[in-house]
């Protein structure tokens, strides 16, 4: 068995508590500091997509100009979406495209979002945070954990749901015996509840790439492992954190000036009392 650290040994056995009220109240005394930091954060992150959107935006327009048929560019836009007035060079424009754009989410974008959790887990163990923490997962290394974290995720989640919605429809559209179709309900009912427990099970998987630069799939399995034993703290935790931003939004959102970096603070405690912070990356949070 692989060797950790002594934290995240006493996490896998289970040895480690806490409150949601605790979590909450050392997230609120963490707020004044950080929000500059996050919303910097926060708004660097949606400056880069709103340029890489239009730079995207320009080029898609400029290549439907060349590629498309001169004649097709008069038509509808319901004409246009026919095949057989698209040029097969533009098909492979918007294939390429599409690539591109899933490439982008996974080395620009999907690095920021563990940025910005960076920026919240420095904090409160009373380390630098700056706004521009969100770039410092653009490496090789971290880019790739995340991507197979990423892709082993989506596709835990989305076969068993796969599966709901393939039974959902046999069970629309056939004619079926009474016990058969209450097993088929059971069956479906099982694995939203499996779905469940495992997207709230994975919650911890990024903070472990970041903090303990695990693989992927490790993360994955670790974060499952250790939430297992107090699941439902952890899934209660996150529903009533998700029920006050909703409530703070209300308001014309002026109460996620602190609602919404407090939530970061809220991932960040939560993952310090269960996993402890072991710092170990020096890009991360040992610097």
């Amino acid at each position: 068995m692989k060797s950790y650290d002594e934290s995240l040994q006493n996490a896998l056995i289970g040895n480690y508590n806490f409150t949601i009220s605790s979590v909450f109240s050392e997230a609120w005394q963490k707020v004044y500091g950080v929000k500059a930091s996050i919303w910097g954060g926060i708004g660097l992150y949606i400056a880069i997509i709103i340029a890489i959107a239009i730079i995207m935006g320009i080029i898609s327009a400029i290549a439907s100009f060349l590629l498309l048929p001169a004649d097709a560019v008069k038509h509808s836009a319901e004409q246009m979406q026919s095949l057989s007035e698209t040029s097969a060079s533009f098909i492979v424009f918007q294939l390429v495209f599409q690539l591109v754009e899933f490439f982008l989410t996974i080395c620009v974008y999907f690095p920021m979002l563990a940025g910005i959790l960076l920026i919240s887990m420095r904090w409160i163990i009373g380390k630098e945070k700056s706004a521009y923490y969100v770039t410092k997962f653009w490496t090789k290394a971290y880019i790739f954990r995340f991507f197979i974290m990423w892709v082993l995720m989506m596709l835990t989640l989305m076969v068993p749901m796969a599966f709901v919605g393939i039974i959902s429809a046999i069970i629309s559209i056939t004619q079926l015996t009474i016990p058969l179709k209450a097993l088929l309900i059971t069956v479906m009912v099982l694995l939203i509840l499996g779905s469940i427990y495992l997207m709230f099970g994975f919650v911890f998987a990024m903070q472990l790439i970041i903090d303990r630069f695990l693989k992927g799939g490790e993360a994955l399995n670790i974060s499952r492992k250790v939430v297992t034993y107090h699941w439902f703290k952890v899934f209660f935790l996150f529903i009533f954190m998700a029920i006050l931003l909703v409530i703070s939004a209300i308001p014309l959102g002026i109460p996620l000036i602190w609602t919404l970096p407090w939530a970061y603070n809220v991932i960040a405690v939560a993952y310090k009392n269960i996993f402890g912070i072991a710092g170990k990356d020096p890009v991360s949070l040992a610097g």
